[in-house]
């Protein structure tokens, strides 16, 4: 299992190469990250890959999937943003 961190940094990494930097989305992330809000920030740059159509490796949104809970409402978008992730990868394989 990687950490939230781990999971954090490559998510940013792929979705900053898409979209760019500087972008408003990927700056609130990152503020998130260094506020230790690592849930929030992976949920920012998961919006902001689905908004992108991003291609995510399966290993990397099985990894994010792991920082939430299915039960949880507060956790909901980002089931959400995982599933249409998961979904795009299909379409696009």
């Amino acid at each position: 299992m990687w950490s939230s961190y781990e999971v954090f940094k490559s998510l940013y990494s792929l979705v900053a190469e898409v979209a760019g930097e500087p972008n408003p989305t990927l700056e609130e992330a990152r503020g998130f990250s260094l506020h230790r809000e690592l849930g929030i920030a992976v949920l920012y740059c998961l919006g902001l890959a689905v908004e992108e159509s991003l291609k995510i490796p399966e290993e990397l949104l099985e990894q994010a999937s792991l920082m939430f809970d299915e039960e949880d409402p507060d956790d909901e978008d980002a089931i959400e943003y995982i599933v249409r992730l998961r979904e795009l990868n299909q379409r696009v394989a």
